[in-house]
């Protein structure tokens, strides 16, 4: 598991790292990548915070929920903006 832990790690570090080059000062950059290596403000985002602690970033989820009304607490923080999908929703990944 350990092993699996810092795979993900060096990737993040590496999209990281090639997120802060391609992006022209003053410019927008988006980028798409999975819930993991972006959810709670975690994984990229924490490498891009130490090669650029001024860089303003934005993070989107998707979480899917029993409850469409009312964001479920554990689902707040995961990102700026929270996409709230029912569970019964068909998935195609």
């Amino acid at each position: 598991m350990q092993h699996i832990i810092q795979a993900q790690a060096l990737k993040d570090a590496t999209m990281a790292y090639f997120l802060n080059q391609a992006r022209p000062e003053g410019h927008l950059l988006l980028h798409l990548n999975g819930a993991y290596h972006s959810d709670n403000h975690d994984g990229i985002l924490a490498y891009l915070r130490q090669q650029n602690p001024k860089l303003k970033v934005l993070t989107i989820s998707t979480v899917s929920q029993e409850q469409l009304s009312r964001l479920d607490p554990d689902n707040a923080q995961k990102a700026d903006f929270v996409l709230v999908v029912p569970t019964d929703m068909i998935k195609t990944y």
